[in-house]
């Protein structure tokens, strides 16, 4: 399945206003393309040794954020976790997948990376730490550009915030911060691609068809979602997706599992990202 093709009615649907020139995206410099290729080779790796090895890349560059998944993959491959996640039920087919993931995976050099990239750290105040946390950084970000910004501009900040991620985490939190904001305002959510779009889509939920298009722009941009790839299987084993499918990828799942209406919207939003 290929999720960048559109809806044969999506042609007819209008092209996005253009982002305001205040809010356009800065020009890309080099560091930001080089941590989305080394974020991609890690997401590619087809087993915990090999996303070992690309998470050792992504340390020389980006040592905070290697921290983070190098404990991430610790906790997924832990004989501990995966007994407790077969004690709760999970399919055999995904742990049998997990399992083959994480065959090879050495926690000695695992706990070996993570004390030469701890001793790494810079002191600061508690606001240099939030700043270069991989995860609340960004989050703090995000927040202020998006609350600093003049309401009617918002959406198209929020666009670029999309286009300009740097990691899946990034795209996450983009989606949770416009969940967010629709529980708070009756189910509108604060990002507005797609609603001109709706009148082509009348059963279409906006903030659902929102989300899978971000899921389905960060296996574009990313990739990792092959059925055997580290983040499909993490998404798998906490319930993130549901009904995953032996030898299906996020891409397959999301088509599955979402309202028709919902996707094909999806799938227009995708082509305008």
């Amino acid at each position: 399945m290929d999720p960048g093709v559109s809806a044969p009615e999506a042609a007819k649907e209008p092209d996005e206003p253009a982002a305001r020139p205040s809010q356009d995206p800065a020009p890309e410099v080099d560091g930001a393309v080089a941590l989305r290729e080394l974020v991609r080779q890690a997401q590619e790796a087809e087993s915990a040794p090999t996303r070992m090895e690309e998470l050792a890349a992504l340390a020389e560059f980006n040592p905070d954020l290697a921290v983070k998944k190098v404990s991430e993959l610790k906790d997924f491959c832990s004989s501990e976790n995966i007994a407790a996640a077969e004690q709760l039920g999970h399919s055999q087919a995904l742990m049998a997948a997990r399992k083959t993931y994480c065959n090879g995976y050495d926690q000695t050099s695992a706990d070996r990376m993570l004390e030469e990239l701890s001793s790494m750290s810079e002191p600061g105040d508690e606001i240099d730490r939030i700043a270069r946390d991989a995860y609340l950084g960004p989050q703090h970000e995000f927040s202020s550009r998006l609350e600093s910004a003049p309401k009617a501009e918002r959406s198209d900040v929020f666009t670029a915030l999309v286009r300009n991620a740097s990691t899946p985490d990034q795209l996450m939190e983009l989606i949770h911060i416009n969940q967010s904001h629709a529980s708070r305002n009756g189910g509108v959510p604060l990002w507005t691609l797609g609603r001109d779009s709706l009148q082509f889509h009348q059963q279409a939920s906006l903030l659902n068809a929102q989300k899978v298009a971000i899921l389905l722009f960060s296996c574009r941009r990313f990739g990792g979602c092959g059925p055997n790839q580290y983040p499909r299987l993490v998404l798998c084993s906490i319930n993130f997706l549901r009904a995953c499918s032996p030898g299906t990828s996020v891409q397959d799942n999301l088509h599955q599992t979402t309202p028709p209406a919902d996707f094909e919207l999806a799938r227009s939003m995708l082509m305008r990202l």
